[in-house]
């Protein structure tokens, strides 16, 4: 089985469900508006917003077999019906802060922020009298080192991805209580896949064989996107934010 997951696309569907932003005098009464450039002379000692955003994430990954449960009650290389038996990733929950500065020089604004979120999902299949289960990890020489059939598999799957990124961002007015922040910058992006399988031939007393596939990727891109504000009334909006990255690593 070729575990190159080069062509697998993992995909971060996140919610977040809630934000905590302390908001300084300079936002003016929660008006960025009326905020002006001034003389363009940077205040490093205030106007500093920290905040935090929770996380609800699923990441859909291919590849993520571990067992093939045949039809027959012995596997050979004849047999071709049966079905793989895959580890789903559920929804986990995940934290991401960030702190800004506004006004850094004229309008401009820097910002940075921090992401992690962890996964770990496992699966379990068992076999009967009837089907024959294989792995489809196990390279075949050591499958056929098994004193008996196997009677069920194991399959772990573990990420944790980490994500920084520094960005200059300038706010602009196209009309009453809405602002609209392009921004750009450079992000930082670091993943960490574990598989895991183990495939048993005994119930009572377990004798297994087991299988363990690594794989880090980082990557450093520029980062575009733009943050849109509504403001409903002091202190309380509607915002969205969409961005792209384009990584090399």
């Amino acid at each position: 089985k070729n575990m190159n997951l080069r062509n697998a696309f993992v995909a971060f569907f996140a919610a977040g469900l809630f934000s905590m932003a302390p908001v300084s005098a300079a936002y003016n009464n929660c008006d960025p508006c009326s905020n002006s450039c001034g003389d363009c002379c940077p205040d490093w000692c205030g106007g500093f917003d920290i905040g935090a955003d929770f996380l609800y994430w699923k990441p859909c990954i291919s590849n993520l077999d571990y067992a093939y449960l045949n039809s027959a009650a012995v596997a050979t290389d004849t047999s071709t019906s049966g079905h793989y038996n895959y580890i789903d990733p559920c929804w986990e929950p995940g934290v991401r802060g960030y702190i800004s500065k506004k006004d850094v020089w004229c309008d401009w604004m820097l910002m940075g922020s921090y992401t992690y979120i962890h996964s770990t999902e496992s699966a379990r299949t068992n076999t009967t009298t009837v089907n024959a289960l294989s792995s489809t990890l196990l390279h075949r020489g050591v499958a056929a080192t098994q004193a008996t059939q196997p009677v069920y598999a194991k399959g772990t799957h573990k990420l944790q991805y980490h994500s920084f990124d520094i960005l200059l961002a300038k706010e602009y007015c196209p009309c009453p209580c809405q602002t609209l922040t392009p921004f750009f910058g450079v992000e930082y992006v670091y993943t960490d896949h574990m598989i895991n399988s183990k495939i048993y031939d005994s119930a009572s007393t377990p004798n297994y064989n087991a299988t363990r596939w690594d794989s880090d990727f980082w990557g450093v891109g520029l980062k575009m996107g733009s943050m849109y504000n509504y403001e409903i009334c002091d202190c309380f909006g509607l915002f969205a934010k969409a961005s792209g990255t384009l990584l090399t690593g």
